[in-house]
């Protein structure tokens, strides 16, 4: 059975069935082996089971059996095929930007892993982390390193930038097809996946920068992005809210409910639908941006704590302790 928590845009699946076609294995025989129906690729936008995505790329690398099949699905991406996420990388100011877009707008394409962007020695990288209980991901992390170092070095201009790249499984059989296409810098059994561009970089324009096409689909990546929020409900809208607030100080219930232009009363009966008070949904949010935060290495201790609306230091660290089992510190130095 699926878990339908986790989603993909169907482009994932179209992806996977050029691939498997083109190596001659027959496509209705492979949904039905793994249990998805065949037209699931008939719509790319809309959002499909993550994890059926998975269990295909591994499919295929025991079909062929080659351990770097997920990888070399991935290296020639047709322009477009991350759709409005993908375009906000290509036509950006600059690569640093393209970076935090493919973050900002990670929830356009899936679910189902987080994105984060954080500064570490000399380079920016831009990280995932897949939600492990849906089985094994080396080959689906493979397809997405191969994609993000192809588009990196597509924006840098295939420029002979050497990318930091590493992944969180261990380093496969077929070592010189990933050094091959992913540099000399590799690394494996990572804390998480990741890719790092060296921070004198950032500022290069990609050859496709186009300042009004750039405006325009910003403005249709936005409206996505709330469209989705209003398709997920009213407790997307608190969450997001609740967040917004942090920084301005301990955001309360008065002050969300009429931010939202919602009764106290009805922001708690939502809140209970959900089995949540409004202080555990603050504690949650505030444990989330935490995570996010401390893996961001430019963003001072102290800074973390302000961001997430405490008003002095002891506080966050007495409250990442009660998350993390340690001190923010400790906890950023084991990430």
């Amino acid at each position: 059975m699926s878990d339908n928590t986790y989603k993909i845009i169907g482009a994932a699946y179209s992806a996977a069935r050029q691939h498997m076609t083109e190596s001659g294995f027959d496509w209705n025989e492979i949904a039905d082996h793994i249990g998805f129906d065949p037209d699931i690729t008939n719509d790319q936008e809309k959002l499909q089971p993550f994890d059926k995505v998975l269990e295909l790329y591994e499919y295929f690398a025991e079909l062929t059996g080659s351990d770097s099949i997920g990888l070399c699905t991935g290296v020639n991406p047709v322009i477009g095929s991350g759709f409005v996420a993908d375009y906000l990388g290509l036509i950006a100011p600059s690569v640093g930007e393209a970076m935090e877009n493919w973050q900002r707008y990670q929830n356009l394409i899936s679910n189902s892993f987080s994105c984060t962007l954080e500064y570490e020695g000399s380079c920016r990288y831009i990280c995932w982390e897949f939600p492990k209980h849906l089985g094994s991901q080396v080959q689906y992390a493979g397809r997405l390193m191969g994609f993000v170092v192809a588009r990196l070095r597509y924006m840098l201009d295939n420029t002979k930038v050497v990318l930091s790249v590493e992944l969180a499984h261990e380093e496969p059989k077929d070592i010189d097809t990933y050094q091959a296409v992913l540099g000399p810098n590799l690394k494996f059994n990572a804390a998480r996946h990741r890719v790092g561009v060296p921070v004198c970089y950032l500022n290069t324009v990609p050859p496709k920068s186009d300042g009004n096409l750039y405006k325009l689909m910003k403005a249709i990546a936005e409206a996505r992005i709330e469209q989705q929020k209003a398709d997920l409900g009213p407790m997307a809208r608190i969450y997001d809210t609740v967040s917004a607030s942090l920084k301005d100080g301990r955001p309360d219930l008065q002050s969300i409910s009429d931010t939202l232009g919602m009764s106290t009363r009805s922001l708690q009966r939502t809140l209970e639908a959900e089995g949540l008070t409004f202080r555990e949904l603050l504690d949650q949010v505030r444990k989330a941006l935490a995570v996010r935060y401390l893996a961001d290495k430019s963003k001072k201790i102290n800074e973390v704590a302000y961001l997430l609306g405490y008003s002095d230091l002891s506080a966050f660290s007495r409250a990442a302790k009660g998350w993390f089992g340690v001190s923010p510190r400790e906890y950023r130095r084991q990430k």
